[in-house]
């Protein structure tokens, strides 16, 4: 940007631009205005001057090592414990199995304690048999009924049994002793009274 002298509002009849390289890079130029005007001018530094790094192996330093040092910290992070939780009161339970007991029932103690090792025969817990021992009672008075109903039926069967055989007898005993045993009539009569007298 081209300024005017102090005082002056209108360009100068001549101008005379010259180039000379501020820095090495960027390249930039600056134009002036002739030597008579370039006494007037305000001798301040152009803002590209300002902008220029003032040590540029500084800052080429900070290019190469900056990123290296962040990496280097992001792997120290992450090898050195920041993929891994850690806890001074906590335990991992790997060894740890679901017990499911065969019967439903309530829990009245318990034989173990937390992360105590245990072996294969080892009392866990106790399910109070309370309800199980009222079923068992249950189940066996059913039992003793059934069988003295079965005891009482296989005694009226043999009664049964004794009855038909003394009904035989009784019928032998009357074929052979009534006049009539030799008629077939009274034959059929005496065997349905006899069926009758056994219930058959």
């Amino acid at each position: 940007m081209f300024r005017f002298p102090a005082g002056q509002t209108e360009p100068p009849n001549e101008i005379v631009v010259h180039a000379e390289i501020v820095h090495r890079r960027p390249k930039i130029f600056r134009c002036t205005a002739p030597e008579d005007t370039v006494a007037e001018t305000n001798t301040s530094p152009s803002p590209a001057q300002d902008q220029s790094p003032k040590h540029p192996m500084l800052r080429r330093i900070l290019l190469i090592v900056g990123p290296v040092v962040a990496i280097a910290i992001g792997l120290w992070i992450y090898f050195s414990g920041g993929q891994y939780v850690s806890e001074d009161d906590s335990y991992v339970g790997a060894a740890a199995v679901a017990i499911t007991p065969q019967v439903s029932g309530q829990v009245i103690r318990v034989a173990v304690g937390p992360n105590q090792p245990v072996k294969e025969g080892d009392l866990l817990f106790e399910i109070d048999p309370q309800p199980f021992q009222i079923e068992l009672d249950q189940a066996k008075a059913n039992l003793a009924q059934a069988s003295e109903k079965l005891a009482g039926l296989v005694l009226t069967y043999k009664q049964q049994l004794a009855s038909v055989a003394q009904a035989k007898d009784d019928v032998t005993f009357a074929q052979e002793q009534s006049p009539t045993s030799r008629c077939p009539i009274c034959r059929e009569a005496l065997r349905r009274q006899a069926a009758r007298s056994i219930g058959c």
